[in-house]
């Protein structure tokens, strides 16, 4: 900031002008390009895909590229390409209004469905574990962060083969854009809002239990 009076504090220059949607997708836009030219650039293609939604990135990791078999601990390799995510969604943070990473399995035998509880929390610890190395880095609010473990629930292929069971073993991320236009513009204003309608501390349902 330096001693100028007329110089405003780190951060206020961003306020000082409205935001609107076409900013959100811009920089939306920007995220996608940055992580496509990285993908494409550290030679990713076959592992890492990308996609852009209206209003969101779309990221699929091959499970490979961050972890062994039925492990959770993260890979070097994984850190690595989470290092290079991080810097995009660090750029767009503040037009983020939440990452939701998602964790997959594979059912092991076409036959056979998984044992509940090894499936879900493998899932689920796998999708931890990307949280938490994104969180660690402080790049976002981490109430924006959200993992769900959806075990083998959720298939884009068969489990007839390897090569299948193999696309179906994956995490994802989401990365939603603020919408600025909604008066309750982010899904953590969303979740204040429902809690208080749904307990009846606000709202105007008045037979809530309380």
């Amino acid at each position: 900031g330096g001693n100028n009076p007329g110089t405003p504090p780190d951060g206020a220059l961003v306020s000082q002008f409205p935001v609107t949607n076409a900013d959100i997708e811009a920089a939306m836009d920007q995220l996608y390009n940055t992580m496509q030219s990285y993908v494409q650039q550290a030679n990713l293609g076959t592992q890492v895909s990308i996609g852009r939604g209206n209003g969101y990135v779309f990221v699929s990791f091959d499970d490979t590229v961050f972890f062994n078999g039925d492990s959770y601990d993260l890979r070097p390799e994984g850190r690595e390409i989470l290092d290079q995510i991080a810097v995009a969604l660090d750029e767009a943070s503040d037009s983020i209004d939440e990452i939701r990473v998602l964790g997959h399995t594979a059912q092991s035998r076409p036959n056979q469905e998984n044992n509940v509880t090894a499936d879900r929390f493998l899932a689920s610890n796998r999708a931890t574990v990307v949280t938490v190395y994104l969180q660690e880095k402080n790049i976002i609010d981490p109430a924006k962060l959200v993992s769900v473990g959806y075990g083998q629930w959720r298939p884009v292929s068969s489990n007839e083969t390897p090569e299948t069971r193999a696309r179906n073993r994956r995490v994802e991320l989401i990365v939603t854009g603020l919408d600025v236009e909604n008066e309750a513009n982010d899904s953590i204003t969303q979740y204040y809002t429902m809690r208080e309608g749904a307990d009846g501390t606000a709202g105007t349902d008045t037979n809530a239990p309380s």
